[in-house]
């Protein structure tokens, strides 16, 4: 295994007792306008829920459980793909990904959201790159492996606390695909962010806290 300590970016899933469960058990969308909500022990069918997917989505809540975001982690033209997009908790777009930038939809894990350590109030959005990039003419000029590990950095402080993208950070490592995953640092603060580079394939883990820089 090789292991590639790029000071920058994230992951999610290992539980803690000092951090709260409902953060990713609470809200889980579906693929097509449809979400379940777990808060009150039991799941809610949820409608309407912006997300449009074919596999990737991800989503988070604040520590009272209470949901802040989510994202089908990219898209790309043309026809059939949506655009890739992250929502608010009101089910509006917070941004657009439009067919150039994040991950893609067709990712077995292609949206993960950790919160930015050291940041409070902060999300790290990250995406990966799907194995269909160049399908039915979605290559994008630039980008002849596709997108990889990307990322975006959230300021929920921003539009009167519905949030805005702060920070885009574009094809962290590329060629990437389908699979990324995030866990959380023993120090309870910081996470680990494990990916596969497809030529090698190896397994590249990317530290992220406080001090992490992304370039």
């Amino acid at each position: 295994m090789k292991i590639n300590l790029f000071a920058t970016l994230l992951l999610v899933a290992t539980a803690s007792s000092a951090f709260s469960q409902t953060q990713w058990a609470n809200y889980w969308p579906l693929q097509q306008g449809a979400a379940l909500d777990f808060s009150n022990g039991q799941p809610q069918l949820i409608q309407p829920c912006a997300l449009w997917t074919f596999e990737a989505c991800g989503a988070i809540c604040d520590d009272q459980g209470q949901l802040q975001l989510y994202s089908n982690g990219g898209g790309r033209e043309p026809q059939f793909q949506p655009k890739g997009t992250i929502w608010n908790k009101n089910h509006e777009v917070l941004y657009d990904m439009g067919n150039t930038e994040g991950g893609g939809y067709s990712a077995k894990q292609g949206a993960t959201i950790i919160p930015a350590p050291g940041k409070p109030r902060h999300y790290y959005v990250l995406t990966m790159e799907e194995a269909e990039f160049e399908a039915n003419g979605g290559g994008v000029p630039g980008q002849p492996f596709g997108r990889g590990f990307s990322a975006f950095l959230v300021n929920m402080e921003a539009n009167g606390g519905l949030g805005a993208v702060e920070q885009y950070l574009p094809m962290i490592h590329a060629p990437s695909y389908e699979g990324l995953c995030a866990i959380r640092h023993p120090n309870c603060r910081d996470y680990w962010v494990i990916i596969t580079d497809h030529n090698t394939h190896d397994l590249l883990v990317f530290p992220v806290t406080p001090q992490g820089q992304c370039r």
